[in-house]
Parts: C-alpha cells; structure tokens; sequence
C-alpha cells in the first residue's frame, strides 16, 4: 500500500497548493514505477477525486486502506504529526512498516528535537530558537518557519524587527540564524545500524520577496561529496538509531562547514531522480533482511538529474 498524503485525499476538501501537488505527483509516480516492478507484490493507492484517475487499484478511504494492505509506504508531512499518527495507525493495525520507527518521526518531526538530538552527539545543526527566547546579539537576518513544517512552507527570510509580526502569523515558529550557502540534501539508506549515501543533491531554493521557495533538485550534483556525507550519515545514524529506509537529510554548506537544517525521516522529493542516478529501482533495495548489503554493492552512475 502507497500513500502519498497530498495526491491521496490527505487534505480533501481543501485547497490543493498547486507546489505540494507537483511534488506529491512527482514522487507518487516516482514509487509506482518502482513499486509495480516488484515481485509478488499487489500495489494500491488513494487518490484525492479532483486528481485524474491512475491506472492503478485505488482504494476508497484510509480505513480500507489499513484493513486492505500489508505492507505499507508512506509519505507524509511531519506537520501536525500527520506522518507520525498514520504510522502509528499502520503498526496499531499490526501491518509492516517501510519507514522510520515513531521514536524517529517524533524527534525528527520537530526542528528544537533535532537540534537538541545532534547537538547532544556533537553534529553540526543550525541552533533553534522560540519567538520568547533570547536571540544572538550579533545576528543580523533570520530564518522563521513552522517548528514541525516540512519543505519550504511557511519559510521567511526576516530581520530582527520582523520576526514579532511572523511569529504571530506563522503556526508553532521557530527561528534560526540565517546562515548563507550552498543548500545540499543527502540520499541516505538506513537499516540494521548501518547507513549508505547513495546521492548527495543540490537543491534548487531561492529567496523570493523573502519567502524560501524549491525549485527542484539536482540529484547526485556532488557524487564527490560522498565519503564526507557517508561519515555524516553514519553520524546521525547513531545519534537517532531508529531511522530506517530512505531519509533526507538537508544540509547548509557554509565555508566549508556543514550545517543540518533538518532530517526527513520520508522519502523526499530527491527520491525522484535516485532511479537514473542509481541505475536501478531504488525500492527494491527494501525487500529482504539484506537490503543494505544490497545498496552497499550497488553501482552508483554519477549523472545529474534535474527536475
């Protein structure tokens, strides 16, 4: 069972922002194509009714979905800890989960977690702020976004006067020092205590009227970075042990230095172009007890994928 939360009916009847359905869109086809070259494997999904119709099996509603699927893979947002209560739903429902334990949606789900979690096993992240602390004296512009937010939502450039306006419009802010670099993101598989970078991106944001907008990624841009990101990787591995699967991790690269921003315990949109930069189907590194040794083998193409 694949549930993409924005193309499945995550947010009917809203409004559909037309950024989040391009992603949702991109990487649901992204999993299908991989999902349906399985073996032994039915393949569903829910699809929001505004949305054309895939020629797939689609289900009616998430409760026949739990009812209906063994295996489940789920992309979700971590706001409002959506991405945490169907995964819990799912292994309530006592069905197999491809995806990060809740202890690692929990702590990865929000920014100050994060920070904290690697802060405390000494890995670089940028430092978080709530709107009543005390803020660095020597900075000048900051960033304010959505404690739990995911992507760019919600994500402004502001000086110091600004941020007490934002803070009041933005839901559960949280405000970091903003930081200027190169804005990478990590392909990175996690399982049985191990890790392995299998792209290491360049991600294509731009500070439009002070609002942080994505536009597409490079996917495997830096393949030279590799054996620094794997050391990273493993890094984090440790400091939040149950991540599993494909996760993102962005990253600011600045003088040299690399700054975490936030962990994606998720497939993200990267996701997309990993099939031509492995040259290989990048789901059916999951399957087995060996998976990782799997991905360890696999031969990596140094190709960039733009979308």
């Amino acid at each position: 069972m694949i549930y993409e939360f924005i193309t499945g009916g995550g947010l009917f009847p809203e409004t559909l922002p037309p950024s989040l359905q391009h992603e949702g869109e991109l990487m649901l086809h992204a999993v299908l194509q991989d999902a349906l070259e399985l073996q032994n494997f039915e393949v569903a999904i829910l699809r929001d009714p505004r949305l054309s119709m895939l020629s797939v099996h689609t289900l009616p509603s998430w409760k026949t979905a739990l009812a209906w699927g063994d295996i489940f893979l789920i992309i979700a947002p971590e706001t409002g800890r959506c991405l945490w209560e169907l995964q819990r739903e799912v292994l309530q429902a006592g069905k197999i989960l491809w995806g990060c334990g809740l202890e690692a949606v929990q702590c990865c789900s929000y920014k100050n977690l994060t920070a904290a979690r690697l802060s405390a096993h000494k890995i670089a992240y940028i430092p978080c702020y709530f709107p009543q602390q005390k803020l660095p004296r020597n900075i000048q512009q900051f960033v304010i976004k959505p404690n739990d937010g995911a992507g760019c939502g919600d994500t402004f450039l502001a000086t110091r006067r600004q941020l007490s306006t934002l803070s009041q419009q933005i839901l559960n802010p949280i405000i970091q020092p903003y930081v200027a670099g190169e804005n990478l993101s990590l392909c990175v598989l996690y399982g049985q205590g191990q890790s392995r970078v299998v792209a290491v991106n360049r991600q294509l944001i731009r500070i439009e009227d002070a609002k942080f907008r994505y536009h597409g990624s490079e996917v495997n841009a830096f393949p030279e970075l590799i054996p620094k990101a794997q050391r990273l990787a493993a890094q984090i591995g440790r400091a939040i042990p149950d991540l599993w699967g494909w996760v993102g991790i962005d990253i600011i690269l600045h003088k040299q230095q690399w700054l975490v921003t936030e962990i994606n315990p998720r497939l993200t949109t990267s996701y997309v172009g990993l099939r031509q930069s492995l040259n290989q189907n990048p789901l059916q590194l999951l399957q087995g007890q060996d998976f990782l040794k799997l991905a360890l083998e696999s031969h990596l193409v140094e190709v960039k994928v733009r979308f």
